[in-house]
């Protein structure tokens, strides 16, 4: 056993590096061919890369080695980077026919960044040069190094006893040049490589170091060398195998339909698939990742979606509905603390704050091998917009990423999701393009383009599979006036809320404050009637209990745990079958509940169609007593499904906000209103968003390739990219959503603890999104204060007006439709 040299204060060097070679074994047992594949399409030769990143993960701590660094373990006095004499240690070692290569550059930036991603001036000429000379004991170094199963084959012994932080500074000078001077599109695969190899060493140095610290305190006192035993649990490390066997061994695994059979069975890998609400697209995209999987293509899946509560809702029903555990799933977006708190984690407060940070760290890089994510945070992963960015984008290397609900979206951000896929075309990483109301323009935009890129997708339709795209599930009743007049809310609405009251019933309003005054008016006329508000202003706490409530009241009575009614109860709920869901059109996205009876206002087909889809879903035909679903048996025989749709003054274009833009010299909406029949079905749906949308939108973004370019390997940092750390928005150089949309983070007044607290804490709570234009209007209510925490100083914006769980904010607004 080799004791002299120490990585940590209770383990020795050989210990840690035999530990982290361990793991990079146990990783290439389960993860080998998607890994080796990945490699192959940047263009990479894989055996040389796992051999060299084999010498990387096992020689990436050699810096520890020094004499100076010794010392500190020893005395807790006078730490030094270690990281850029583990990789002068690792250039020297490697046999010289090796060093010039891409793959060995690779491995040398990744020793280097394995403690922090690399930036524009990271480990500069005078930073580096201040770390001076520093002695290494080299025949110790060389006894560890021997213990490298074919050493030979890639590293020769150690021969200088010295390395210098000059040294460091030129080897680093030399590969930054290297980087500069690719083409493009060699820097995005080089991007690739270096990423993935950061990635596979951050995960070996964290599992190995987590290892450790399970074992110290049992060994008190001791100096350990490895502690990874054969039957060691992992923390880190995913089995890929297990989570897609679990799905296939699910009901929507063991009983794909006719979609999902051919989603799994396409021969290409890139896909754009057109299916309506309720066919099944979830499971259509676990049957696509399954299936690469088991070809060796991919060992994880990301999904992305466009709003946190569609992201949460589907992480929910990856265990509920699809057979995968917690341990196989990952989620990814501004607020996922409160999702991952509300997992079932049963320990005592301070554990399961350690073990919900912990999982926070591993689900921001996707680690896990199911993943789903806001795609704002894909996005953000492709920048250095985060501190994780780096290791996120190496593990998308190996991905099947898909899009969901892409018709969501608007031009300033669909831009950038035109830029991401051009990237993974680029990268060769596989993908899904999905939605119920993609426009054949779009679809034909996206075959033209990727032939530049020598990709072809293959377009899947629903309506070339599944003979459901003819069912009539409701007929659409066009109403003569507005939702809203003033502060007024149609008398027609009211009357058919009532006459439906035992029914289960939603209206979608388009914009948030619509939404207040049909709740509060409801609320007003129907007295013990379950009544949710839902929409884009609350506080996390309240948005996340709002989402598990109307989760449960969509639920069959029968079907509600214990737990869940217990919940409703102590928020003033019946446990009965009525509710009557307020919502703005976060409900048009993945959002599995179905409704008896829905009123709209106007919005842009693709949206109406959407939000149809929460509707009868599933549903056969408009009438219950044809229909005859398992819904259908519980209504009357004459129950009618219909869509109320309400109008809006065309010539009022405020009131279209937030949907802009004209179609054919008329208004979107108008034009929408126009194009709209009585009688839906998924294939009349498809006809309709066509009409509406005959030119694709612009779907590239020079800007952000160009950042991503700069970003390769040192680039700009997190706080240039995005700004604040602890925002859920971009306020840096990068941003996903529209600036012109701009909203500040407010506190209520009312939330407002007593005595010290942490601002950035009560934010990621009690923070509610508002658009400037609101603040402004209540100018007199906002203020700005400044918060010292820990010697630091913070910014709170807090706006004094009523908060409530029911609405939110009160402003009073006054509308015209």
């Amino acid at each position: 056993m080799i004791k002299e040299l120490k990585a940590k204060p209770r383990q020795t060097l050989y210990g840690h590096m035999k530990d982290c070679l361990s793991v990079w074994q146990l990783f290439l047992r389960w993860h080998q061919p998607a890994w080796e594949t990945a490699v192959t399409r940047l263009g990479y030769n894989p055996g040389l890369a796992i051999n060299i990143l084999t010498a990387a993960v096992y020689a990436h701590d050699l810096g520890k080695a020094t004499i100076k660094w010794q010392q500190y373990l020893d005395t807790g006095q006078g730490r030094i980077t270690h990281a850029l004499f583990s990789m002068l240690m690792l250039k020297d070692i490697l046999q010289p026919e090796l060093q010039d290569k891409e793959e060995s550059k690779a491995a040398l930036l990744a020793v280097l960044a394995h403690h922090g991603m690399l930036y524009h001036g990271a480990f500069a000429g005078e930073r580096a040069n201040s770390l001076g000379k520093q002695d290494i004991p080299v025949s110790e170094v060389n006894k560890i190094l021997q213990h490298l199963p074919g050493f030979e084959s890639v590293l020769t012994p150690l021969t200088a006893d010295n390395c210098t932080g000059s040294q460091g500074a030129r080897e680093i000078n030399r590969l930054r040049r290297h980087v500069e001077e690719m083409d493009p599109e060699a820097k995005l695969r080089f991007k690739g490589l270096y990423t993935m190899f950061l990635s596979a060493l951050q995960l070996c140095d964290n599992e190995a170091s987590c290892q450790y610290q399970a074992v110290i305190d049992t060994k008190p006192e001791q100096v350990l060398g490895p502690v990874l035993q054969q039957n060691t649990a992992l923390r880190y490390v995913s089995r890929p195998e297990k989570a897609f066997s679990s799905f296939m061994q699910s009901s929507p695994g063991t009983s794909p339909n006719n979609l999902q059979l051919a989603v799994s069975g396409a021969e290409k890998p890139y896909i754009i698939l057109q299916a309506g609400c309720g066919s099944g697209k979830t499971a259509a995209a676990l049957h696509y990742a399954s299936s690469l999987y088991r070809k060796g293509a991919i060992n994880r899946v990301i999904i992305t979606l466009p709003t946190r509560f569609t992201t949460n809702s589907m992480y929910w029903d990856f265990s509920q509905s699809y057979g995968l555990g917690t341990e196989h799933t990952g989620i990814f977006h501004g607020e996922m603390e409160s999702v991952l708190f509300n997992t079932g984690i049963n320990e005592a407060n301070k554990e399961k704050d350690r073990h919900i940070s912990d999982l926070k760290f591993e689900h921001s890089f996707f680690n896990r091998p199911v993943n789903v994510c806001t795609v704002d945070h894909l996005l953000y992963s492709l920048l250095h917009c985060h501190k994780y960015a780096d290791r996120a984008f190496g593990n998308l290397m190996s991905s099947a990423v898909i899009f969901d609900e892409i018709h969501f979206y608007d031009q300033y951000t669909l831009k950038k999701i035109g830029q991401c896929l051009q990237l993974l075309r680029q990268l060769n990483v596989p993908h899904m393009v999905m939605s119920a109301t993609i426009p054949k323009s779009i679809v034909q935009y996206l075959k033209e383009e990727a032939q530049w890129d020598n990709v072809d997708y293959h377009f899947i339709r629903q309506q070339d599979n599944d003979e459901a795209v003819s069912h009539e599930p409701f007929t659409i009743t066009k109403m003569t006036g507005p939702m809203i007049e003033d502060t007024n809310v149609s008398k027609e609405l009211l009357s058919l809320v009532q006459k439906n009251i035992n029914l289960r019933q939603m209206v979608v309003v388009n914009q948030v404050e619509r939404a207040k005054t049909v709740a509060l008016e409801l609320s007003r006329t129907l007295q013990g009637v379950n009544i949710i508000c839902y929409h884009s202003e609350f506080t996390r706490q309240d948005r996340d209990e709002k989402e598990r409530i109307i989760r449960t009241l969509f639920k069959p009575v029968a079907e509600r745990t214990a737990g869940e009614i217990e919940m409703l109860l102590r928020k003033g709920y019946s446990n009965t079958s009525q509710v009557i869901l307020v919502s703005t059109q976060v409900c048009e996205m993945s959002l599995n509940i179905s409704a008896d009876v829905m009123y709209s206002e106007i919005a842009p087909v693709d949206a109406v169609v959407q939000r149809g889809g929460r509707l009868h879903r599933r549903g056969k035909h408009w009438r219950a007593e044809t229909c005859r679903c398992p819904r259908c048996e519980e209504l009357p025989a004459d129950h009618h499904y219909q869509l109320y749709l309400f109008p809006l003054h065309w010539d009022d274009t405020k009131s279209h906000l937030p949907y802009r833009g004209e179609v054919n010299g008329k208004p979107l909406l108008q034009q929408s209103w126009n194009i709209i029949g009585e009688v839906y079905s998924f294939s009349k749906a498809v006809d309709w968003v066509d009409e509406l949308y005959p030119e694709p939108p612009e779907m590239q973004d020079q800007e952000m390739m160009k950042f991503i370019i700069e970003d390769a390997v040192f680039g700009r940092r997190p706080r240039d990219r995005f700004g604040n750390d602890y925002g859920d928005t971009s306020s840096g150089s990068f941003k996903v959503r529209r600036s012109d949309t701009a909203a500040v983070t407010v506190v209520p007044a009312s939330l407002l603890p007593e005595g010290s607290y942490d601002p950035v804490q009560l934010v990621k709570d009690c923070g509610v999104r508002v658009s400037l234009s609101k603040l402004y209007w209540k100018k007199e209510n906002w203020a700005v204060k400044e918060v010292q925490h820990n010697g630091e100083k913070y910014i709170l914006n807090v706006l004094n007006l009523p908060y409530t769980w029911d609405v939110g904010f009160q402003y009073q607004y006054k509308f015209k439709s």
